[in-house]
């Protein structure tokens, strides 16, 4: 079963991701009104990625441009949580397309656009999402695309929120910079 899921992830993989950036920008949610008391207990995330995708085979396909966020179990918090904007090889999709290309469930709202890529051909992909997490939450992003890696750069405000972030890979992430708000890491393996 292992075998025949590295298969269909890794081996028959029509298409190669490249530069896959990832960036978060945090913030603590401190309107009593919005969150209730105690303040503080929630952060805003500003997520934004950007990626090349290479059509590896020599055919034509259609390959899925999908993005997955969660959505927050406090009803109130759910209308924070949305895909502010799609852009494909610097087009960017209407609001209509988003909404009609976004499904939803209890625990995410998920977004998939297929796109048509030539042989060979290279699109760029760029999004951007709000979400609401708690402050002692974790974020886990996944991919069963072949790649290059991924560089993952998260700001904070200064109020002394610690962060962290670790490879579910059998190769470690390592920081490459880091600020008093900004800490970026780096996985130089697919």
């Amino acid at each position: 079963a292992v075998f025949k899921e590295v298969e269909k992830a890794l081996l028959r993989a029509n298409v190669f991701r490249q530069e896959h950036k990832v960036y978060y920008t945090l913030d603590i949610l401190d309107d009593p009104v919005l969150v209730g008391p105690p303040c503080g207990k929630y952060i805003r995330c500003k997520a934004q990625a950007s990626y090349t995708l290479t059509n590896i085979t020599g055919i034509p396909i259609v390959h899925p441009v999908k993005l997955n966020i969660e959505r927050p179990p406090e009803r109130e918090l759910i209308e924070h949580c949305k895909i502010v904007k799609v852009e494909i090889n610097g087009r960017s999709l209407s609001p209509e397309e988003i909404r009609t290309n976004t499904t939803g469930t209890d625990i995410q709202i998920c977004f998939r656009y297929d796109v048509s890529i030539k042989p060979g051909e290279k699109i760029q992909v760029y999004t951007d999402a709000e979400l609401v997490k708690r402050d002692l939450d974790q974020e886990i992003w996944t991919s069963m695309l072949p790649s290059d890696g991924i560089e993952l750069t998260v700001t904070v405000p200064a109020k002394n929120l610690e962060i962290k972030a670790h490879a579910l890979h059998m190769e470690e992430v390592k920081v490459i910079q880091k600020n008093d708000s900004t800490t970026v890491w780096s996985l130089k393996h697919g």
